[in-house]
């Protein structure tokens, strides 16, 4: 399941999860060579990769990627319900021809935590 701000996405063919740690300025090794610093949050970044599609599900994803900030909701590593606000990054579509039956072969796109 993937939902962005309520919209139904075409289903992933895979969805990765990252865990980012997100450190303190005063993060780094001492002369010893001991790592110091404070865990401020943790942050998820969703890697998502479409199957092949119809131009009318790219769509879908286009419109949703081209927003700023959306909540996304999607079935984590778990079999749970993720949820949070996400910022994309670039989207990328293979495609096999430019016909007005065009099947796009996939896409790509990753959605980092606000």
């Amino acid at each position: 399941m993937l939902k962005v701000n309520n919209v139904t996405l075409p289903e992933p063919q895979a969805l990765t999860t990252d865990h980012n740690k997100i450190w303190s300025a005063n993060t780094g090794r001492l002369d010893s060579g001991l790592f110091v610093g404070d865990l401020i949050a943790v942050k998820r970044k969703l890697n998502i990769t479409w199957g092949p599609m119809t131009p009318a599900d790219a769509r879908k994803v286009i419109n949703a990627v081209n927003s700023q900030f959306v909540t996304i909701q999607y079935t984590d590593e778990t079999n749970q319900t993720g949820s949070g606000e996400f910022y994309w990054g670039d989207a990328s579509f293979d495609y096999y021809n430019l016909t007005v039956e065009a099947l796009l072969s996939g896409g790509t796109c990753n959605a980092i935590e606000r």
